[in-house]
This record gives structure tokens, C-alpha cells and sequence, in this order.
């Protein structure tokens, strides 16, 4: 994250987050979030708010374009692992 200081809940409100996902996310971490996550599309989402390379997000929506939804995010994360993440908190 930015600063040692920010908190997860923090980093979701400075991305402007919906208030279903801040709600979801309340209490967890980055990483718990990201792994506990069942939808797809707000994997994607957070992704895209820490400008992952955008060809890979493109790639990893087309996969999952014709998938249920539990694959979806298997897909998700097999295309945008969590270190990637981590390098952009």
C-alpha cells in the first residue's frame, strides 16, 4: 500500500470502492480478500483501480467471459496471481 500506515479498509475508500464490496471486505486483508473473493468482477475491478497491465485484465475478462461463475475466479487468479497484486499495494 502507499504508506506503511494505510489499511486495507483505507486503500478501498481512496479507490472509491462500492459500499458492498467495503462492506464485504471489512475487516480483512488485502491478501484474505483477495483470495476469499467469489466474484470475479471485483477481482477484476481491483486489478484494474491498481493499474495492473491492462492487457492482462483484457485477457483474463475474455477467459472468463463464457465461464460459471466459480471458474471465473479461478481463471482470475491463475492469470493475475496475488504477487502481482502485492507489487502494486
Amino acid at each position: 500500500m502507499s504508506s506503511s500506515t494505510t489499511t486495507f479498509a483505507e486503500l478501498l475508500r481512496g479507490l472509491h470502492t462500492c459500499s458492498a464490496a467495503r462492506t464485504w471486505a471489512k475487516g480483512k486483508t488485502a491478501y484474505q480478500a483477495w483470495h476469499e473473493c467469489d466474484r470475479a468482477d471485483w477481482l477484476l475491478w481491483f486489478a484494474n483501480a491498481l493499474s495492473l497491465d491492462y492487457k492482462l485484465i483484457r485477457w483474463a475478462r475474455h477467459k472468463c467471459q463464457y465461464a460459471s461463475t466459480r471458474t471465473q475466479v479461478e481463471i482470475v487468479h491463475s492469470l493475475i496471481p496475488w504477487h502481482l497484486i502485492e507489487e502494486k499495494l
